[in-house]
């Protein structure tokens, strides 16, 4: 039975890994706050995701979801917050095939998204989300987005992206790698992020 995934290389530029020790220890969120800038969320008193939570059930499996903790926490702002979709097989069997989880997990990515817009300023932070599997080489990424943004739209790209990976791949089954990512990350880490990313520079070569 497939329980929460385990680390897996994270290839993308600013994607985190996942400490599963760590995240048990440090909840990426503390409960209570006012949102003050302590890392804490500023329109509830508490991290509604600081256990795994069953966002989407189905015959088979379930989505379920859980805060976790940046492991590289120099280049995360205490504002910026992280939360891991997995699935969970309820009986021992063969996984199912990826292409058969796409409608609930776009559906899981809409509840999280909601739930979230609740938690966080939307002036204040943007959203960025990220299928991660160790067949992904790149991982698929979302870019960054405003919390204003409809997180149907957010989500249908992201199933988009996961449909055109898996058109030469569809015999791709679940595994412990795969997992989805949402980074809630402050305004200003993005900015800094934009201002800090090396620029392209185009050699001529004579």
């Amino acid at each position: 039975m497939l329980q929460e995934p385990e680390n897996v290389e994270d290839s993308s530029e600013d994607e985190e890994i996942v400490n599963e020790e760590e995240e048990e220890r440090q909840p990426a969120l503390e409960q209570g706050g006012d949102g003050d800038g302590n890392g804490r969320p500023p329109s509830r008193t508490h991290d509604p995701y600081i256990q795994g939570t069953v966002v989407v059930q189905m015959p088979t499996f379930d989505l379920k979801v859980k805060s976790v903790s940046h492991v590289r926490r120099t280049r995360y702002n205490l504002s910026d917050h992280l939360y891991s979709i997995w699935v969970e097989q309820k009986k021992r069997g063969r996984p199912p095939l990826l292409l058969d989880l796409e409608e609930a997990l776009e559906r899981a990515i809409i509840l999280v998204l909601d739930e979230l817009k609740t938690v966080y300023s939307k002036k204040d932070h943007q959203i960025y989300v990220t299928i991660i599997d160790r067949h992904i080489t790149s991982g698929l990424n979302s870019g960054n987005y405003s919390l204003q943004t409809p997180s149907s739209k957010i989500a249908r790209w992201m199933m988009s992206m996961l449909y055109n990976f898996l058109k030469s791949k569809q015999t791709l089954r679940l595994n412990k790698s795969f997992k989805v990512q949402v980074k809630v990350l402050s305004v200003s880490h993005t900015r800094d992020l934009e201002q800090n990313r090396p620029r392209f520079q185009r050699h001529v070569y004579h």
